[in-house]
């Protein structure tokens, strides 16, 4: 079964935050099996960094009509959760994430061509009380266009 457009956008940036590695023009290195899409089990520090990649709520902006097969084109908002454990300066690790994480997703602005723009929209910071862990959302949104009928079609 063929992969739908938002499925190869999503896949994308997974591969676009598992190439974070320190030595590649990167600060920080995240290891391939510590960058998940929607995390739901609890987190394990020993891990970090760490990235946890979440879609948010999908919408049609336009809606072009070819007949009875219509081209669609869709916003899809995308969070990354960037964690980091750091007992000295937890400052400056959050940021260098958030740095690296917006550095290698607009690295391809079109996910491999199957996206219209991916645009960084904002990133809100978190802590974890007492633990020296934390990090920030990095807030995306990414415009694409799929037939309405056929999600796996441009």
């Amino acid at each position: 079964m063929a992969d739908s457009i938002k499925e190869l956008i999503m896949k994308d940036i997974v591969v676009s935050v598992q190439k974070i590695k320190a030595g590649l023009g990167y600060s920080n290195t995240f290891e391939n099996s510590a960058v998940e899409r929607n995390k739901t089990t609890p987190i394990n520090a020993s891990v970090f960094p760490a990235a946890f990649i979440y879609e948010g709520a999908e919408t049609v902006v336009e809606r072009e009509q070819m007949g009875d097969d219509s081209l669609i084109i869709l916003e899809l908002p995308v969070s990354i959760e960037a964690w980091c454990y750091d007992a000295n300066n937890l400052s400056e690790c959050i940021n260098s994430l958030e740095a690296d994480v917006i550095k290698a997703v607009m690295t391809d602005h079109t996910r491999g061509g199957n996206a219209h723009c991916t645009q960084v929209i904002g990133s809100e910071p978190f802590l974890v009380e007492g633990k020296n862990m934390g990090g920030r959302i990095i807030s995306f949104l990414i415009t694409y266009e799929c037939r309405e009928k056929d999600p796996t079609q441009h």
